[in-house]
């Protein structure tokens, strides 16, 4: 009976390999009759904007032009002082120089570091910054977050356990009297 069954499972699986490499031997999926060429519509991309400028830039100069760019800034949390926005703009680090007096050109440099400057530019001048040979990125600036702590912090009483109150007795992996701990506290404790 198992010879039968092993004769069957290799008949099945021969018949599926044969089936298979004649669908992937090279035959070209039938695409029109008598030679005809397929006649699709070419596919057009979304204008995503201009590559060195970040998504919302992108975004806050197509607002722009539309004059709604004010509303679309107080949405997206984006600070303008009269028609104008704060930018960190990073330069190639060997043109520096060239990076600032175009920046200059179009805005005012509030500060630099290395390659970063951070610059007041107004809307209507972001893409000509961002065509600026020596200039890599245009973006927003970066705040800070504060430190949160999680939720679940306080609920697995990791507070405790982080500030050192649990440690090793005087025992054989005893912890304090708690030796249940060792099943869910990694050793290092």
């Amino acid at each position: 009976m198992l010879s039968q069954i092993r004769t069957i499972l290799s008949v099945i699986i021969i018949v599926a390999l044969l089936l298979s490499s004649a669908l992937f031997s090279g035959e070209q999926p039938a695409a029109a009759a008598d030679g005809e060429e397929l006649d699709l519509p070419p596919i057009e991309l979304p204008d995503k904007g201009n590559p060195k400028l970040d998504s919302q830039l992108n975004q806050l100069v197509s607002t722009e032009t539309s004059k709604r760019a004010a509303s679309f800034a107080q949405e997206s949390n984006i600070e303008l002082v009269d028609g104008s926005v704060r930018v960190i703009v990073e330069s190639l680090p060997d043109q520096v120089d060239a990076a600032v007096k175009a920046a200059g050109a179009l805005g005012v440099v509030e500060t630099s570091y290395r390659n970063l400057l951070q610059v007041v530019v107004p809307i209507s001048s972001l893409t000509a910054l961002a065509d600026t040979p020596g200039i890599r990125l245009v973006r927003l600036p970066w705040y800070p977050l504060p430190a949160v702590v999680s939720e679940g912090v306080s609920l697995i009483n990791a507070d405790e356990v982080q500030s050192g109150w649990l440690h090793r007795g005087r025992g054989k992996d005893s912890y304090s009297g708690w030796g249940f701990y060792r099943l869910f506290i990694p050793t290092g404790y």
